[in-house]
């Protein structure tokens, strides 16, 4: 298929769109397995409510896209964290669910917007922005 045309051995973006909105995508198995460093970005503004199985221990969002992430992000059988920007995004990712990861946050590139307070998983100081990201609330 399609996935198996990409070389995938670096950490590029999958765009998401309308019709991928509500699906499971599974980082660990199948044919999404061979994309676990990538990240997941907006290929027309959509927004994600579907589930989401990392590979390793982060959420990974970036590009140069919009996307709304709906679906609350929670730890798997360890804590996992958030990754947002490979450093070269210059895309708005922006998390509404009620996110439940334990890990940090960390802010690389592009625009990140957390609509609420409970959007950002972990506790205390956990948010690390790194220059040229920026964060909003919203």
């Amino acid at each position: 298929g399609f996935l198996a045309r990409i070389n995938n051995t670096g950490s590029g973006t999958l765009a998401l769109t309308a019709a991928d909105s509500s699906s499971t995508l599974d980082f660990t198995s199948g044919a999404l397995a061979a994309f676990s460093n990538w990240y997941l970005g907006g290929g027309d503004g959509s927004t994600f409510t579907g589930s989401i199985v990392p590979a390793g221990s982060a959420y990974r969002f970036g590009g140069n896209g919009a996307l709304t992430v709906a679906s609350n992000l929670g730890d798997g059988t360890s804590a996992r964290s958030l990754v947002v920007g490979n450093g070269n995004s210059t895309g708005v990712i922006a998390f509404s669910g009620t996110n439940t990861y334990t890990g940090g946050t960390t802010l690389n590139s592009g625009v990140t917007i957390f609509q609420s307070p409970s959007a950002i998983g972990g506790s205390g100081q956990n948010l690390l922005v790194n220059a040229p990201a920026a964060v909003a609330s919203g």
